[in-house]
């Protein structure tokens, strides 16, 4: 082997091994996010979450008033319509749903199908997490409650998330 092959290999083991050796002895970087909380934490921090009425402009309505979790998250059969938050004389314009479908809602799509048995009749939307397909993710329509003035109220982020803030679960 010629000589300065040999001097180029050996140049390049003590490089490797500065560098392995410098890696060793260096700090890992902190983590930018500190540490994440477990499920357990985050199941909690959910649920107080659902159930704060804060969360609503006037902070009497929570999720948990139209999509009670004794009543599979749907609506307390004495309670068959929603109530504007703004407003509790009027009541809102949709009815609630049961949030347990929402795990096995497939995309939203619009189809009709032309056959001659049916004549058409089985078209029209199916699937989505809402009934028209506004909402395309779980975080879209989740925006929708806070949002409507005739649900929970609030009229901007920046004062729902002021409350969110100020709130015992924040951290």
């Amino acid at each position: 082997m010629p000589t300065r092959t040999r001097a180029g290999l050996a140049a390049s083991g003590l490089l490797a091994t500065l560098a392995v050796a410098a890696a060793a002895s260096i700090e890992p970087a902190p983590r930018v996010y500190g540490s994440r909380p477990g499920v357990e934490q985050l199941t909690a921090l959910g649920r107080a979450m659902f159930s704060d009425p804060g969360l609503s402009a006037s902070g009497r309505l929570a999720c948990a008033s139209c999509h009670d979790p004794a009543t599979a998250f749907g609506p307390d059969a004495r309670t068959p319509s929603p109530f504007a938050d703004a407003d509790p004389a009027h009541a809102g314009t949709r009815a609630i749903p049961s949030l347990r479908y929402a795990q096995f809602a497939g995309r939203f799509t619009e189809h009709t199908v032309d056959d001659e048995e049916t004549h058409g009749a089985d078209g029209g939307p199916t699937g989505g997490l809402t009934w028209d397909g506004r909402a395309g993710t779980p975080r879209e329509q989740a925006r929708i409650p806070l949002f409507d003035a005739g649900e929970m109220g609030n009229v901007d982020e920046a004062s729902l998330a002021r409350r969110v803030a100020a709130a015992p679960y924040a951290a």
